[in-house]
């Protein structure tokens, strides 16, 4: 049995496939450390897939425009699981910061 990859692992390997910026990767793992404390059922959730999601919000967020299935693929998850935990990823980054 391997160990677990830490999320900045995944984080920096799906960065590069992106070919994202070093600050959206500083963003995206700001934002799955304030959501996971917030919301406690993230914590069980697969760190790629934490990963896949906190890097499209933060897409979102900066306006660079990329659909759900290249982050999943960039961070061999699926589709589905990066909408679902997008979903309640973005709800909690949302009551954190209203503005």
């Amino acid at each position: 049995m391997q160990p677990a990859q830490p999320v900045e692992f995944f984080m920096t390997a799906g960065a590069k496939f992106l070919k994202l910026p070093e600050e959206y990767v500083v963003q995206a793992l700001a934002i799955i450390a304030e959501t996971s404390e917030e919301d406690f059922s993230l914590s069980s959730r697969s760190r790629r897939t934490k990963c896949a999601a906190a890097t499209y919000i933060t897409l979102m967020l900066n306006i660079k425009h990329r659909n759900q299935r290249d982050v999943a693929d960039a961070f061999d998850t699926t589709e589905v699981s990066v909408r679902s935990v997008y979903s309640q990823m973005l709800e909690s980054y949302l009551r954190l910061h209203p503005e």
